[in-house]
């Protein structure tokens, strides 16, 4: 039997990226992109991608604010879903974050 670490609980930045992969899979599968390995490994897994926390960030803030009004409203800010209430909570909190540091 082989030793595993699932016992323990994820810490808060691995939370943050599976969370941040999950918002980049629902976001890439509605663009109809195609999701990168990391970015779909990360999702599914129980500790996320935490050595790549910042690039998933950087990467979903970047598309994010590629997208057009129009698929913002579909996507992020689709009240239906829970996935986009989940984008959109993140990016409310991350948009207010920016606006303290003065971004």
């Amino acid at each position: 039997m082989p030793c595993k670490s699932d016992y323990l609980k994820a810490t808060e930045r691995e939370t943050a990226s599976r969370q941040f992969c999950q918002h980049l899979c629902y976001i890439f599968e509605s663009l109809e992109k195609t999701i990168p390995e990391w970015i779909r490994k990360g999702a599914d897994e129980y500790y996320g991608s935490s050595d790549r926390v910042n690039e998933a960030t950087v990467l979903l803030c970047a598309t994010i604010r590629a997208m057009t009004p129009d698929e913002k409203e579909r996507i992020v800010y689709n009240g239906r879903s829970a996935k986009a209430r989940a984008v959109a909570d993140f990016w409310d909190r991350h948009e207010a974050a920016d606006r303290a540091r003065g971004d």
